[in-house]
Parts: structure tokens; sequence; C-alpha cells
């Protein structure tokens, strides 16, 4: 399920009466933005509910603007989860409100988006934005340099020795820094150093 992106079609017409149904225990308040945002462009938003164990979601709790049903973890497996199908398909069934979107990223609600649409109603479902991968920063100049002398030698390479195969290049002029053990002590993802004095050796550990 792509993040916040709906499971069901383009909706071909706006929907009069909308219900915004959130597993609490999965979803963040901090995210209501997000499927406000989209509930709203379905239509009229007539009812929110969240479905949580309000006594573990503070945020919750103290929401306004949602009528929180507490579903507290007892006996009782999935507690929030089956509160909030039997919601919605009462809601369904007393006709007050020919919309939903239910708001989780638990597939188990597949069924329930199903089974919505199945009886002549509309049904999404949105999860909460997941962190995008990092991506690495491309490697400079005098990184990609590095790398090369410091690639093949598990023991490191000697620091003076670095300073020799730059060519005469000083490290202020390449860093700024006034070492190259100040250099590589400010790039710890790519340069490890042991030893000190003159038996300090860098290694490359960036992959």
């Amino acid at each position: 399920m792509t993040d916040l992106s709906p499971h069901a079609l383009p909706l071909a017409h706006a929907l009069a009466r909308m219900a915004v149904l959130i597993d609490g225990d999965n979803v963040p308040l901090s995210c209501s933005p997000i499927w406000e945002g989209r509930a709203r462009t379905l239509g009229q938003v007539v009812i929110r509910r969240v479905y949580a164990d309000m006594g573990l979601r503070k945020d919750w709790a103290a929401s306004v603007g949602y009528d929180a049903f507490h579903c507290g973890s007892g006996p009782i497996k999935n507690h929030a989860d089956m509160r909030l199908v039997i919601g919605a398909l009462d809601l369904a069934h007393r006709g007050l409100a020919q919309g939903f979107l239910i708001v989780s990223d638990d597939r188990d609600f597949a069924p329930l988006v199903n089974h919505l649409r199945e009886i002549g109603l509309q049904a999404e479902q949105v999860g909460k934005p997941k962190t995008a991968p990092k991506i690495a920063a491309p490697l400079s100049a005098l990184e990609v340099d590095l790398k090369t002398i410091l690639t093949g030698k598990p023991k490191g390479v000697p620091l003076a020795e670095i300073g020799r195969a730059m060519q005469g290049q000083t490290v202020k002029s390449r860093t700024g820094k006034a070492t190259w053990r100040s250099y590589v002590s400010s790039k710890p993802t790519l340069f490890a150093t042991v030893g000190t004095g003159h038996d300090s050796r860098v290694t490359w550990c960036g992959g």
C-alpha cells in the first residue's frame, strides 16, 4: 500500500456523507492533516471516530474533534480493530454514511473495505506516511581519491602516507582542516583512525 494513497480507484462523484474511522493504535494524531485533506476531497465529513487504548495513546485521548472509543488491551486481541469494523458496519447498515475512509496501515481492514464497496458504498483505506530512505550523498573528488588509496588495505594506511599520496596538496587547501587527522575524524561514516602519533593509521569504512 502506497503511503496515504487510497486503495480505491478515483471516485466518480463527491460523497454526501463521509465517515472517517481511525485505528488509533496504529496511526498517530500528528498525521491527521493528511487524511483530513483526503477526506475533504471525497465529500462532507459528518463522522470522525478513533478507536484505541486511550490509556496508552495520550495524543488521541487529549484530542478534540474526534469521537474517542476506548479499547483497552484486556483479554481481547485486536480489540480496537474489531470495534472499528463493527462501527463501520453499523453506520453503513443504518444509512448514516455513504462513504468511508479507514485510517490504518493494517491490511486486515481490506475485507471491510471490500464489503462496503460490495453493498454500494464508497470506501478507501489510507495509512500513515513512512520515512523515506536516506540517500547517501555522492562522494567528493577528495573522498574518491582517499577511497582508492585505502580500499583493499584492511590494516589501514599511515596518516603520513595520506599526505604524500596527495602529491603536495596540503590538507588545508583540500579540506580547510588543519591536519589530515582532523579531516578524517570529521567523516566517521567514511573513515576510521586507529593508533596515536606516528602510528596512526586510517581505514576506509564507507562501503
